[in-house]
């Protein structure tokens, strides 16, 4: 997370500066020394959040990965997150998982394999093996200890190899002694042919996990293997920064548009977002001056898209660089004509509030 964090830093910087930018200057303007930067900036590049510029040497700019990012209705967030996973598969050589807990289940959201790295065959439901999985004990191991027990009396805990741990009280006693941040190993537990691991890929109360698998004939490379993946997970967590996570390391004096969703995205306002989006909007939003401002790249402005039904906050650009990327930030929109803000009772603020319209 710190990596990632210190990646989006510099990503910041480099979208202020659309025709390059010295890697001297980006160390400036991060605080980052060139031994931390000069890995960054090549994991940046190798991502394409970043491009050397042509013909300058140590010249930064913003990659195309910003702009895939920007695509309206989220589709550029799911292809940017395959070319990385794809990527993380070609350099391990294994294949990839990532995968997220939601409503109580694991579930892997996406894959990347190839015919040097087969997927794991799925004989058993993953999300009903998490015992016996490298991405399952990963996930439920970020859990609350009451969340884990709850969690494991929902399911049968079958034995799938003679290695499986099918007793609900070793396992979480396993799961008690393993330290936060450390990776899950399945060592020929849900198939006998198959050896994995999975590292913790989790952004504030969006509990996730970045996961390998290799045939079991590889399994002394599973350790060196497992050190890379965790490295790429660096990517992956800096691809969900960048697309509307609030950054855990804001106080609430330096509030930025980033800051104005609760995780994971596409849930209601938190209340600090919707008092700053409050203030940020002051004209109501279907007035003549609001839809000018749509227009206008230099203020804070709402896209809707009715496809998914999601509204799309997107930053002011800087004044100094009208050319400059403003990355959307998703929010789910209520039902039209629900009135988030409530000045008489909850929020000080103009008359009028923030009323849903429509998408």
């Amino acid at each position: 997370m710190r990596q990632a964090r210190h990646a989006h830093n510099v990503v910041g910087v480099l979208q202020k500066h659309r025709l390059g930018i010295s890697a001297s200057q980006i160390a400036t303007k991060t605080g980052l020394d060139d031994a931390a930067l000069a890995p960054l900036l090549e994991m940046l590049c190798e991502e394409d959040f970043a491009e050397s510029v042509h013909g300058a040497v140590g010249v930064y700019a913003p990659g195309l990965a910003l702009d895939r990012l920007a695509l309206p209705g989220g589709s550029g967030i799911g292809a940017q997150l395959q070319r990385t996973l794809a990527i993380a598969r070609d350099h391990i050589g294994a294949a990839i998982y990532l995968s997220r807990y939601s409503d109580g289940d694991v579930l892997v959201t996406q894959a990347s394999t190839s015919t040097n790295a087969p997927p794991v065959e799925e004989h058993t439901p993953f999300h009903q093996a998490p015992h016996a999985s490298a991405l399952g004990k990963c996930l439920i191991g970020q859990l609350r200890h009451d969340q884990q027990a709850e969690h494991i009396t929902r399911y049968t805990m079958e034995s799938f190899t003679a290695r499986t741990c099918k007793d609900p009280r070793t396992f979480l006693e396993r799961l008690s002694h393993t330290r936060p941040g450390d990776p899950a190993y399945d060592i020929r537990e849900y198939d006998q042919l198959v050896v994995c691991s999975a590292v913790p890929a989790s952004l504030s109360n969006q509990i996730g996990g970045l996961a390998l698998s290799l045939p079991s004939h590889h399994a002394h490379r599973l350790r060196e293997a497992t050190k890379a993946l965790q490295r790429k997970a660096v990517p992956i967590l800096l691809v969900l920064l960048l697309t509307g996570a609030i950054p855990t390391n804001t106080s609430a004096g330096d509030l930025h548009t980033a800051d104005l969703l609760t995780t994971p995205s596409n849930v209601p306002l938190n209340e600090r977002g919707l008092n700053h989006l409050l203030r940020m909007f002051a004209t109501p939003l279907n007035s003549p001056t609001a839809i000018r401002n749509a227009a206008d790249p230099t203020t804070p402005h709402l896209v809707s898209d009715t496809a998914t039904n999601t509204l799309y906050l997107f930053d002011a650009t800087p004044p100094e660089s009208v050319t400059t990327l403003a990355l959307p930030h998703p929010i789910t929109a209520p039902t039209p004509g629900t009135q988030l803000l409530d000045s008489a009772t909850n929020f000080p603020g103009p008359p009028g509030d923030l009323l849903v319209y429509g998408t």
